[in-house]
């Protein structure tokens, strides 16, 4: 079970619960937590606490009005292949393809957890603990996305769902416009890592239009990659 206490986060009909967590090891403290997730019917997310990252989150979970939870509704959506189609058909220009890196990166980091002491969190961590048997369910009861060119809850849905089971993707940190991902089994060579690159930009344009610069480079840092970043202007 859990030890530490639980904490409201974000009050309303749409509650958001969460522990706070004192550690040098976030990691190892989610980790804790993802084996509990079926135990508790919660899946964990490392979020800041900063209000910048909490009223976004808040206006999500209170964006859906009054009547019945769409939470099923959106968990019952189009499958990732048709969304995927769907972005496509509404993509604007193309992304600059370059050529595959002479030198691949290492291994990936998370950027937005380390030891509280110097991140971002100050001098506890916070694990919320979001009501979901799934991890792309996450998404759903968070009513996440669908400002700017981050995708419409429903697409983070179905996409998240698809990686899951092609990949083994789990979310484990978000933020108002940061998220990052756990893979536990990555693309192997350079055709299956350019095949998710194409899917990666798609689902988020600026990891290569204000990041890497062009696909071939995306592809580098996914080939073997166990983290993979997205983040929305």
């Amino acid at each position: 079970g859990v030890k530490e206490k639980t904490v409201t986060l974000i009050g309303g009909d749409r509650p958001l619960f969460g522990v706070k967590v004192k550690s040098r090891r976030p990691l190892a403290d989610w980790d804790r937590f993802r084996g509990l997730s079926s135990e508790l019917g919660c899946w964990p997310l490392i979020i800041p606490t900063e209000k910048n990252t909490l009223a976004p989150l808040e206006e999500g979970l209170t964006g859906f009005g009054e009547g019945a939870s769409p939470v099923e509704s959106l968990l019952n959506g189009a499958d990732g292949k048709t969304i995927f189609s769907k972005l496509e058909n509404e993509q604007e220009g193309e992304p600059e393809e370059g050529s595959w890196p002479g030198q691949l990166p290492g291994a990936g980091r998370y950027t937005l957890i380390k030891p509280v002491k110097k991140g971002i969190f100050g001098s506890e961590l916070i694990i919320a603990l979001i009501p979901a048997g799934n991890p792309w369910e996450v998404f759903a009861y968070l009513n996440y996305g669908g400002w700017n060119d981050c995708p419409e809850p429903r697409a983070h849905v179905a996409i998240h769902r698809m990686w899951n089971e092609e990949y083994g993707a789990e979310p484990v940190t978000l933020t108002h416009d940061t998220l990052e991902c756990r893979v536990p089994n990555p693309p192997s060579d350079k055709d299956s890592a350019m095949r998710l690159a194409h899917q990666h930009y798609l689902y988020c344009y600026d990891i290569v239009d204000q990041g890497v610069e062009t696909l071939n480079n995306l592809g580098g840092t996914l080939l073997n990659n166990n983290i993979w970043y997205f983040w929305w202007d």
